[in-house]
């Protein structure tokens, strides 16, 4: 083959043809002046040349884009038809095993798409967050990112509900349990002290002022409001759930509401302000993944 300016002249159907041209790392691809129905872009330049439209991915594809009504070239849509399910994992960073938060069945691409709100976090906390896609059990590549957890406030929770107490927030005192037995022998001076069982918990108390949500910004008192936000907090209280609470001091407590949640009204207001106090028990660790799964907080305990 005889080359003179990028050009040969062999005569074959390739004459004109511009000499290949190997360019790494390309950054952009620009299409303009024309109608282009199909673009396919693969780092193969050594396959043989077809006018045939590619009809699905191959391992070298780098771009493929139908523009069927829109300018989709990636992927998703591929990989999207092979994934079946999505879970959203978290662990504290230099830690080495994952919790699972969230879990969902993709059937469509438009699937890929959602939200999740991480309730469960603990203020100061460092973590890291992966997106697992899953292929018939099989999970995939972890895409991570690390969150510094930094919230002010008290709050109860789970999974998916969150109440934030804003005003006149107490806990007044927890108590550590333990069982301890103390025996007074006949005959002894001093009483025999004996510890078998490896009860080890906390209870205590919480209570705040329940405000409507517009009074910092009017700061004017909605009474209905105000009752409607009391009856959805008792509702909430006395479910039969476990709870969360947590704090901006890094304090965390996987709890159950025990006893009668109470209302004590405030007269200056014309009792339309009012405080709610609850006593808890603490039934887990936030850091165990039986505990939190055993209390409907994480989907899956693996």
């Amino acid at each position: 083959m005889i080359g003179l300016i990028g050009y040969n002249f062999c005569g074959d159907v390739n004459a004109l043809d511009p000499s290949p041209t190997g360019i790494t790392n390309i950054q952009r691809t620009k299409i303009s002046s024309g109608v282009v129905n199909h673009f396919n872009l693969s780092s193969n330049g050594s396959m043989d040349f077809d006018d045939t439209i590619p009809a699905s991915w191959d391992f070298s594809t780098i771009i493929n884009a139908g523009f069927n009504g829109n300018l989709n070239g990636g992927s998703l849509a591929e990989i999207g038809s092979q994934i079946t399910a999505v879970r959203v994992k978290r662990r504290e960073k230099g830690a080495f095993e994952w919790i699972t938060l969230y879990e969902t069945v993709i059937n469509t691409v438009d699937d890929l798409s959602f939200s999740y709100i991480d309730r469960l976090n603990i203020n100061f906390k460092e973590y890291e967050y992966a997106f697992v896609p899953v292929m018939e059990s099989v999970e995939g590549n972890y895409i991570t990112n690390d969150v510094v957890s930094n919230f002010k406030g008290i709050y109860i929770c789970d999974a998916n509900t969150i109440y934030k107490f804003k005003y006149g927030v107490a806990y007044n005192s927890n108590d550590r349990v333990q069982q301890v037995g103390v025996f007074t022998p006949f005959g002894r001076r001093m009483p025999v002290v004996v510890s078998n069982g490896l009860l080890n918990y906390e209870t205590g108390n919480i209570s705040g002022k329940i405000i409507n949500k517009s009074f910092e910004k009017t700061g004017k008192i909605d009474r209905n409001a105000i009752q409607q936000e009391k009856t959805a907090l008792l509702d909430y209280l006395t479910n039969k759930e476990p709870k969360i609470i947590k704090d901006w001091n890094g304090n965390a407590w996987l709890v159950y509401i025990t006893g009668n949640p109470s209302v004590t009204y405030s007269n200056e207001y014309g009792m339309g302000i009012m405080d709610v106090s609850a006593d808890w028990t603490e039934i887990g660790s936030m850091n165990s993944k039986s505990d939190l799964y055993y209390a409907n907080m994480i989907p899956t305990e693996d």
